[in-house]
């Protein structure tokens, strides 16, 4: 729906509420005890009727200008450039559909294949080296991390240990080096001679010695700790670097594992995979083949000619004389269309199934269009050459999706929207839409088949504004009932038609 449509409606519905309350207003009589009494969750809800998307398939069709020609004359190309090695027909011999026409040298072509085919497995092998080395590399980073941090945890856990024990030991020294001095000296003091005193004093020198060896180990264990933690620590913050790297090299060469994005083992793969199969596409288009059955009026090459893309080398016209269509191509006509397809001639009011037998593989040059033809199924009725004809092809298709009409879908700037009922209440949801034809359009994503759509336009509606739907709130109020043999029982609910209506018009 376009934006004065929007506009008009949203008016129209503004001006018939202002009516109905300017009515309201000027009756002074009561409302009869017999009328009933709405809640007042119904009275501040608003009333809005509701539908469901529909679920199917959808057609784009593109219409395109052509103009018959008196009898079908079908254009013979090469598909690739070459020399020719033979042709099996000359002008005026009457050729079947699917008989061989001429054949290119396939040396080139062949060789091509091979070397196509060696990159392909080098790219195979090259492949499973870069994701094997990736991989190794990633394990062994994870290895050196986890020794490292082990490494610094054991470090840790015996440096109390081996500290109190070195400090114990030095403290011991200590004591008896004291004892040591405390007894020379009392011996001192007793008046020992020099003889005597030589004991003390070599058994002060020994604890003086000892506690000199335990206080530096002491100290060289504290310095040497301090040296060795500072070391494990930038162990541990490179090979945690190390394995970040690691993982993130395997990522980008895996693809990361979740299914979606291609790693670079596996794009070098498909990129190799697809020139193979170009190469035996170019080798298998080397044979050209009789699109048509008819006869062949001209023949603009012989054996050993060089060709071109661009240069017919048979021109072949049907015996029967069938008209054919002529039509131009837009390039995104071109891209969604191919020969083989099937498209629809309209002519005097009636419609004619065709099949593409011809195809431009360049533009040309003045229009920008790519110059098609087409054959219909069963031949049009008697025309002069040069009628215009309509011709229709399917350019976008959609199977088994949701579908809803245009009309229901708001705006906001380019995100389109509908509000959903969800427990009395407007809900928004954005969508992510498709294929879409004049009145329909798919959705892809944003509601599910069960999502109540609401179709009443208010000008109060918004995200998060209270509803009513009396047909989904009675139905969910109601006691469920056993099935009745009787259909016509059956109470009809709103249809999504009606809701549809109130919204589109």
């Amino acid at each position: 729906m376009n934006q004065s449509h929007r506009f008009q409606r949203k008016t129209l519905a503004i001006l018939l509420a202002g009516l109905l309350v300017f009515v309201a207003g000027c009756g002074n009589e009561a409302a009869p005890a017999s009328a009933p009494v709405e809640s007042e969750a119904e009275t501040s809800a608003i009333r809005v009727l509701t539908t469901t998307a529909s679920r199917g398939d959808l057609s784009r069709g593109t219409e395109f200008v052509g103009r018959l020609e008196a009898a079908e004359s079908v254009k013979v190309f090469p598909k690739n450039q070459g020399q020719i090695v033979h042709t099996y027909f000359s002008a005026g011999d009457v050729v079947q559909a699917g008989d061989l026409l001429f054949e290119l040298d396939t040396e080139d072509l062949e060789t091509n294949l091979e070397l196509a085919y060696l990159q392909y497995q080098t790219a195979v092998i090259g492949a499973e080296t870069s994701l094997m080395n990736a991989e190794r590399t990633k394990e062994n980073s994870a290895r050196q991390y986890v020794t490292v941090k082990d490494n610094w945890e054991d470090l840790e856990e015996d440096y109390d240990d081996q500290r109190s024990a070195l400090r114990d030991a030095r403290d011991a020294a200590k004591e008896k080096l004291e004892a040591a001095r405390k007894e020379l000296a009392d011996a001192e003091l007793a008046g020992k001679t020099e003889e005597e005193l030589k004991t003390f004093k070599e058994q002060v020198k020994t604890a003086e010695t000892a506690y000199e060896t335990a206080a530096t180990a002491f100290t060289t264990f504290v310095n040497t700790y301090e040296k060795t933690e500072d070391t494990y620590k930038t162990n541990k913050k490179n090979a945690k670097t190390d394995l970040e790297y690691a993982e993130r090299a395997y990522d980008l060469v895996s693809g990361g594992g979740d299914g979606e994005t291609l790693g670079s083992a596996e794009s070098a793969i498909r990129q190799a995979q697809l020139s193979y199969e170009r190469a035996q596409k170019a080798l298998e288009d080397a044979k050209v083949y009789a699109p048509i059955s008819g006869v062949i009026t001209t023949k603009n090459a012989d054996d050993s000619d060089m060709v071109a893309m661009t240069n017919p080398v048979y021109v072949i016209s049907s015996q029967d004389k069938a008209p054919v269509v002529s039509f131009n191509l837009s390039e995104d006509g071109a891209n969604a269309l191919s020969v083989g397809d099937g498209v629809t001639v309209v002519y005097n009011g009636k419609e004619y199934q065709a099949t593409i037998i011809e195809m431009a593989a360049e533009a040309d040059a003045a229009t920008g269009l790519y110059a098609a033809k087409a054959q219909p199924v069963v031949p049009l009725e008697s025309v002069r050459s040069g009628a215009v004809v309509k011709v229709k092809a399917s350019t976008a298709n959609a199977q088994d999706e949701l579908i809803l009409p245009l009309d229901l879908i708001e705006y906001d700037e380019n995100q389109p929207y509908v509000y959903v009922y969800r427990d009395g209440v407007a809900v928004r949801v954005d969508l992510v839409t498709g294929v879409s034809t004049a009145d329909s359009i798919v959705i892809e994503s944003g509601l599910t088949d069960e999502d109540q759509i609401i179709t009443t336009w208010h000008p109060d509606l918004k995200d998060g504004a209270a509803v009513y739907a009396p047909s989904l709130e009675a139905s969910a109020s109601q006691p469920e009932e056993a099935p009745s043999g009787d259909s016509s029982e059956e109470q009809p609910q709103e249809s999504s038609s009606s809701a549809g209506d109130e919204k589109g018009e």
